[in-house]
């Protein structure tokens, strides 16, 4: 439900949650983008840039990636 608020597909949201799922399972402690309050959807923004070491526009490829952001808060739901 996150991800749909947060302007995403319905399947798109479906297969993110699906890799988020096996993340989770391998306790890898990786994330998205779009899990993070520091993300704006609309924009494909991240407010906290500089500490996640990306360029503060991001691309929907990458606000979808897996990853170990040093940036990332938890959004709150």
């Amino acid at each position: 439900m996150l991800f749909t608020r947060r302007s995403m597909a319905d399947t798109e949201a479906d297969l993110l949650a699906d890799k988020l799922l096996q993340a989770d399972r391998e306790q890898s402690g990786q994330v998205t983008c779009h899990l993070c309050q520091h993300f704006n959807p609309r924009r494909k923004t991240c407010g906290n840039f500089r500490a996640a070491g990306v360029g503060q526009e991001i691309g929907s490829d990458l606000a979808a990636m897996l990853q170990q952001c040093p940036g990332y808060t938890a959004a709150r739901q």
